[in-house]
């Protein structure tokens, strides 16, 4: 088992964010099947919490194309010279 933060948005309150910890079960491995399945633990455990009903994985390894896209590796930012880097 693996415990993991869940960031649920808020609209209300002083902060927008919060945090909750999830525990669900991790599948060791480096290959890209057991890493889903790991994802797909967690997001189960998730949505079994109050007040999140969908989960979006940000990730290169999520299975949506939003989160992939949102993910450390391919979000850039300009530097000198107008050349762009990975946030990663």
């Amino acid at each position: 088992m693996a415990k993991r933060p869940v960031f649920i948005a808020k609209t209300e309150g002083v902060t927008l964010v919060e945090a909750r910890h999830v525990e669900f079960q991790w599948f060791p491995g480096m290959a890209l099947s057991r890493r889903q399945k790991s994802i797909d633990s967690f997001h189960a455990a998730a949505t079994k919490l109050a007040d999140v009903i969908s989960v979006l994985e940000v990730s290169s390894k999520s299975r949506q194309e939003l989160g992939v896209a949102l993910s450390a590796f391919n979000l850039t930012v300009a530097v000198v010279e107008g050349r762009a880097v990975s946030v990663e």
